[in-house]
């Protein structure tokens, strides 16, 4: 199952920019085999990709794995195209210093990442979820999504903070126009923004 999902995905990576150009005029279709590499991160606790992927303008492929396991948060990938080298630059529980064994975990990235200066903006969300109650056993609740970006200069990640508190971030936009994102919480659904990075 794991080797069809990264199947899956590398297709996606190089099918979804002529899909999505929105441009379907002089589109000729061929019947022709399709071939898909399997590249293995090595991240076994992995389980899913929603949306966030992105070839940055560094010709590097960033990508997400997400994470059902309530003992690992969701990891950022880097894939080299041109060496094949898979790089991990890190678990989100430590990136962002929350213990994992103490709180629900940053399971996953569910929205695209967007590039703007060189850095790639993208939200954080739950893969478990508890709100006070019996269900957290030993565990405090979920901390909330984080509004991030990693510096393709530097290699580090920036945190803004949580937008708000026990809410993940389910779906985000970034509107380069007025260098703003938009973002929707999840399980309230509540509708927040932020313009305060650099």
């Amino acid at each position: 199952m794991k080797k069809v999902l990264w199947v899956v995905i590398v297709l996606m990576l190089f099918v979804m920019p002529v899909v999505g150009s929105g441009d379907f005029k002089g589109v000729v279709h061929k019947d022709q085999v399709l071939k898909g590499k399997m590249i293995d991160a090595e991240f076994y606790y992995g389980d899913s990709n929603y949306n966030a992927i992105i070839q940055a303008s560094d010709g590097n492929v960033y990508y997400v794995l997400n994470s059902h396991n309530l003992n690992s948060s969701a990891h950022m990938f880097r894939y080299d195209p041109r060496s094949g080298k898979v790089t991990d630059l890190g678990s989100f529980n430590d990136i962002l210093n929350e213990d994992g064994l103490k709180v629900y975990p940053q399971g996953k990235v569910h929205v695209d990442i967007y590039e703007y200066k060189k850095k790639l903006y993208f939200t954080t969300h739950a893969s478990a979820y508890a709100r006070g109650g019996s269900e957290e056993f030993e565990r405090g609740p979920y901390p909330g999504g984080h509004i991030m970006h990693y510096d393709l200069t530097t290699g580090k990640f920036k945190d803004y903070g949580i937008s708000l508190a026990e809410e993940g971030l389910i779906t985000m936009v970034f509107d380069k126009g007025y260098k703003r994102i938009y973002a929707i919480t999840w399980p309230s659904y509540g509708f927040v923004y932020y313009d305060k990075y650099v």
